[in-house]
């Protein structure tokens, strides 16, 4: 009996919740009943246990990279196909969906009083020996993030990423210099660590800040106590705790100590819980940086081509016994301390010896007059510094006028005749001297010690004048003593190379003491300061 022609089979059209390209097939003719995704999960358990395999045993065998002999495990083409785009994140579910799921499963949730809390994130329990899944990813992210961590301090504390300096001779490559301790230094120090540590600068900050508070959608700055200064400081002590060379930072903190004057305990304490190397290694930094900075005061002063001047004073400290006993009392310590600053913008033919003798003999002076002085001065530039200076007095002192204080201010810049350009100067500072400045021999022994530190001395000095300045005390003693020295022939030791001069603070004190009068002088008709500008 004819049945009628044959029935062709239907090709069953799947599809499931993942939606990847590998779980879907085209259909030819009718489209049979998809099957679920849960029908489609019980056939292939179905499948894996008829192999005898645990669930646990697919996933280790779809995965395993050695076999029992320790070889290389061999995969046939669709095995290391589905392998090879899983693990590489090309599909639509990638490894990250998989431990998501394993994280938020009930199935592997940890009772409360259950033993296996205590290998949650555990530190000493290798991730492998712990069967829990959650306990056994949690502690796999953090033995894991605790050796990224150690990588990356022991990359940062490497010698060429500018973290060592050396204080001894056991680098000289990388000996302390002042250029790198300063206002860079912590820049510095962040950028390497920014660089070399990004995890472990993240992992802090999450530990020093909490989550931004927002206000009107606006996310709030932090603007009192920054994390970016304590983390950068916690990172560093953590690498000068991993090896004393990466000392870059601590060894500056331990130069602030010792400056500020602080007592050896807690530089002590400091250096015990490795906030900064120990007393004598930041005396011994000192120590090299001080012979230096010796060196490079005497080049410049030695160099014919550089220019300087000097600045000197008497310095007192009161060294005052706190516990007193028998043969000990309070004792005055009184001696000079100077400074040597460059004056690279100076024609150094100024200052030439030669030159001021033969214009003191030539004595034109018994030719100048008051009107030529008076024409040397620029007449039109006074009248508009004086206006300037009443104005910057009136904008100074009168309240409602402080608005244009700015302006006037900038038209002091624009008007000027000559313009000096911004910059900062070089500072070098001399050894301090005991000698006193008010005993004339001792203060010719103070001068003679600080002219040696300039490279200056009777055997070998330049002939050319060294501006010297100080207050009005060591301007007069400077200048009493050129008179005492006049006869001696030889320019050093009659002092004939010094050009004392008036510090320019001192003398715009001096110069403001009358006009402070007559500005709080009780007689003045006019409201205080504004008389400052008729204080001549």
């Amino acid at each position: 009996m004819d049945s009628g022609p044959p029935t062709k089979r239907a090709k069953v059209a799947t599809r499931c919740a993942c939606a990847c390209a590998g779980c879907s097939s085209a259909s030819g003719g009718k489209r049979a009943p998809t099957r679920t995704d849960a029908q489609k999960l019980d056939a292939i358990l179905a499948v894996i246990k008829a192999q005898n395999w645990t669930f646990a045993c697919f996933l280790f065998n779809t995965f395993r990279t050695k076999d029992v002999m320790g070889g290389a495990v061999k995969r046939s083409l669709t095995h290391a196909q589905m392998v090879s785009s899983f693990l590489a994140g090309r599909g639509k579910r990638i490894v990250a969906h998989i431990v998501e799921q394993w994280l938020k499963d009930p199935a592997g949730r940890i009772p409360q009083n259950s033993d296996a809390n205590k290998f949650m994130f555990s530190t000493t329990i290798p991730y492998t020996e712990i069967g829990p899944v959650r306990a056994a990813l949690t502690t796999f992210s953090t033995q894991t993030v605790g050796k990224k961590l150690s990588q990356e301090a022991e990359s940062a504390v490497k010698l060429t990423n500018g973290l060592h300096v050396s204080v001894g001779v056991r680098n000289p490559e990388k000996k302390v210099h002042w250029n790198v301790l300063g206002a860079d230094t912590i820049p510095q120090v962040e950028a390497v660590i920014a660089k070399e540590q990004p995890t472990t600068v993240y992992l802090f900050y999450k530990i020093a800040m909490r989550k931004p508070r927002r206000r009107n959608g606006v996310i709030l700055e932090r603007k009192t106590r920054p994390a970016r200064g304590v983390v950068t400081h916690a990172i560093s002590a953590l690498n000068f705790c991993r090896t004393d060379q990466a000392n870059l930072l601590p060894l500056t903190r331990g130069i602030l100590y010792f400056g500020s004057s602080a007592p050896i305990e807690l530089m002590n304490y400091n250096a015990r819980i490795r906030n900064m190397p120990s007393y004598s290694a930041v005396r011994r930094a000192l120590v090299g940086l001080s012979a230096q900075e010796a060196a490079n005061t005497e080049a410049h002063g030695k160099d014919p081509t550089t220019a300087g001047f000097m600045l000197i004073d008497n310095c007192q400290n009161q060294h005052k016994q706190r516990d007193l006993r028998i043969g000990r009392e309070n004792v005055m310590n009184v001696g000079m301390s100077g400074l040597y600053m460059e004056a690279p913008d100076i024609d150094v033919a100024v200052f030439d010896l030669t030159d001021k003798r033969e214009r003191i003999q030539r004595n034109k002076r018994k030719d100048v007059t008051v009107d030529q002085l008076l024409r040397f001065i620029d007449q039109h530039d006074a009248d508009v510094t004086g206006a300037l200076l009443f104005l910057e007095t009136l904008t100074r002192c009168i309240p409602e006028m402080k608005t244009e204080h700015t302006e006037v201010h900038r038209r002091y810049k624009a008007t000027a005749t000559l313009v000096v350009p911004p910059g900062q100067a070089v500072v070098h500072p001399l050894a301090s001297s005991g000698k006193k400045q008010t005993i004339l021999t001792e203060f010719k022994d103070g001068m003679l010690d600080f002219l040696q530190q300039v490279g200056q001395t009777p055997d070998h000095y330049l002939k050319r004048k060294i501006p010297i300045g100080g207050d009005g005390l060591t301007y007069a003693i400077l200048q009493q003593l050129q008179i005492y020295l006049q006869f001696d022939d030889d320019p050093f030791t009659s002092f004939e190379i010094l050009e004392p001069q008036l510090h320019h603070p001192q003398t715009k004190l001096q110069t403001r003491t009358p006009l402070l009068a007559l500005k709080t002088s009780r007689k003045s008709e006019l409201p205080r300061g504004v008389g400052f500008g008729f204080g001549q």
